[in-house]
């Protein structure tokens, strides 16, 4: 399952680390940590893991376009290792609390 991709401006790499950090690592996430330079501009890619769930948030922080945030998650596994394999990782404030999935953007 991948979740929609949510865009935001902040391109301060310890700031956004630091505000997300803050929420997964008491669920138990672990934190990795990549940057690459793409048209002279260097952009930070961040990972939150949780293997006990499946799912890694990934964030994209660039001065250059706007930085993002998405999540994931793979098929649980059904050898005993976690008690309900159809049971996904529970985020609260996962999806904003302005966010209506019946609402259609429209094409303009």
């Amino acid at each position: 399952m991948v979740a929609t991709r949510y865009f935001f401006e902040e391109a301060d790499v310890d700031k956004v680390r630091s505000a997300i950090d803050s929420h997964l690592k008491p669920l138990g996430f672990t934190i990795m940590e990549d940057q690459y330079v793409f048209n002279g501009n260097t952009r930070t890619e961040i990972y939150w893991l949780n293997e006990k769930y499946g799912a890694t948030i990934s964030i994209q922080v660039s001065p250059d376009v706007d930085s993002s945030y998405g999540y994931r998650a793979v098929d649980l596994l059904s050898d005993g290792s976690v008690s309900d394999p159809t049971q996904l990782l529970e985020l609260p404030g996962r999806t904003p609390a302005w966010f209506d999935p019946s609402v259609v953007p429209l094409n303009e």
